[in-house]
């Protein structure tokens, strides 16, 4: 009789598997808003722990994120409120790098590929600033064309 269980750390893939299911699934269901530019307001449902750009960009935001959320760019840039702003953990270095030249910075801006949805988040409105500047892909074009 063939066995097709590989076993890891005493536990088989199916099993491993429900514990990491069952995580997933334990997670907050948070809900946001995000209001674009030109004034649209997207409702967003997302589980806690899940990368903010990531989530925004699957329901439909209309937000780039030129570097695929390596904090090289500042395409993925939000405004927060300032009650929100002030229970986010701290912006490291390389995000406030991007966000030095960024366009349309504000005292409560932030790259969402830098932050993970949170409870926190729930019920907040986030906003999508007036311009972005894609520095991004201006240095991929240098680039190549030199």
């Amino acid at each position: 009789k063939l066995q097709f269980l590989y076993f890891i750390g005493g536990l088989n893939q199916y099993e491993m598997f429900l514990r990491i299911s069952r995580r997933a699934m334990q997670r907050r269901c948070v809900t946001l808003s995000v209001k674009s530019s030109d004034g649209e307001v997207y409702n967003v449902d997302a589980r806690e722990g899940l990368r903010l750009h990531e989530v925004l960009k699957q329901e439909g935001v209309p937000i780039e994120c030129s570097c695929n959320g390596q904090q090289s760019c500042s395409t993925c840039h939000v405004i927060t409120s300032d009650g929100l702003f002030s229970k986010l953990p701290p912006a490291e270095d390389g995000e406030l790098d991007m966000l030095d030249i960024a366009a349309a910075v504000t005292e409560t801006s932030r790259l969402s590929c830098a932050l993970r949805v949170t409870s926190d988040m729930d019920g907040e409105t986030l906003t999508l600033p007036d311009e972005i500047t894609d520095y991004w892909n201006y240095v991929s074009q240098q680039h190549t064309t030199h």
